[in-house]
């Protein structure tokens, strides 16, 4: 009972120190400060299992340092990649593009980031795992058990209201879609030639100007705290169909019907 106590503390231990390494790298990397992470709380668990993968399936190759390096880049790479493939075939989301990195595979995976993973994998190794597991066998197992209890209470619901949100924000590009296409096609029925005013006489006459204003606006301010903290988080996370169609549909509001107010 005991191991797998150790098991599940690792766990949580490693997806909240992970937490702290993504937001203080990608902090420094844009220049302000970067609530990362795909749960509302600070944990990562790609972080997490990867260090249990570290622990737990690397103490089979030989204990030292290139060899852990090596395999530690194959085995976080390999992680990264899966976790990417996951996330976007469940949520139809690309969350993290690497496509402009040099040697990237897929624009899932690059080789500075598998870098840095090795390394880290050297580190929890040989100085950082055997500190935390030397401080864990200092607790007794009701401890750990009631400290297991409330951590998975806690993912369970953070888990279940992410799920949530993320949902939200793909139904919301699904029906801006939809009404971005019934706009396109609109659009190409009018003459080309129509001057702005003209131009906007026409949508107003078409009765969709007023809903295209209100679902782009609800879209991008009345999104929840966390919708908006995630597309902060993950930049790239709107690189994919539906962020075509918000950027396309913003571009069009912007040149069609915002701009140029003073024309006649």
């Amino acid at each position: 009972m005991d191991f797998y106590a150790n098991i599940f503390l690792y766990l949580g231990i490693y997806s909240f120190i992970g937490w702290c390494c993504e937001c203080i790298y990608c902090s420094l990397g844009s220049g302000k400060v970067v609530n990362r992470g795909f749960l509302y709380g600070p944990f990562c668990p790609i972080y997490g299992f990867g260090a249990l993968g570290t622990v737990y399936l690397l103490q089979w190759v030989p204990q030292n340092v290139t060899t852990i390096f090596i395999a530690g880049v194959i085995l976080t790479s390999s992680l990264e990649y899966f976790t990417s493939w996951a996330m976007e075939t469940l949520f139809k989301t690309s969350w993290w593009d690497y496509s402009n990195n040099k040697f990237n595979i897929n624009g899932r995976v690059c080789l500075l980031n598998s870098t840095l993973f090795g390394f880290l994998c050297v580190i929890l190794t040989f100085d950082l795992h055997p500190k935390i597991s030397a401080i864990l066998e200092l607790r007794n197992l009701d401890f750990k058990l009631g400290f297991l209890f409330a951590f998975l209470i806690y993912i369970v619901a953070d888990f279940s209201a992410t799920l949530y949100n993320v949902l939200g924000i793909n139904i919301q590009l699904v029906k801006l879609e939809d009404i971005k296409n019934n706009f396109e096609e609109k659009y190409i029925e009018m003459d080309s030639n129509l001057n702005l005013h003209e131009f906007r006489t026409r949508i107003r006459e078409l009765d969709i100007h007023d809903e295209m204003i209100e679902k782009f606006d609800e879209l991008l301010t009345n999104n929840t705290f966390y919708q908006r903290r995630l597309m902060s988080a993950f930049p790239n996370m709107r690189k994919n169909k539906y962020k075509r169609t918000l950027e396309k549909t913003k571009e069009i509001l912007e040149t069609k019907l915002y701009s140029n107010k003073n024309d006649k």
